[in-house]
């Protein structure tokens, strides 16, 4: 996710790209991601950008 955001030239804050340091963290409004590893996904509602890749199409907050 966090590539096809920068390809479309959305910027999102990242450090490790590696699903460990969060800084790519945003809320999931809308949409369904499949997670690469279990922490990509917080009981919050939140994802890591880095570590999700989307099954539809996604709204997204910061």
């Amino acid at each position: 996710l966090l590539e096809q955001l920068e390809n479309q030239g959305i910027r999102i804050p990242y450090s490790c790209r590696a699903g460990i340091c969060g800084s790519c963290r945003v809320q999931l409004l809308e949409g369904e991601v499949t997670p690469l590893k279990k922490s990509a996904m917080g009981d919050d509602g939140t994802i890591l950008c880095c570590s999700c890749v989307p099954k539809t199409a996604l709204k997204l907050t910061r």
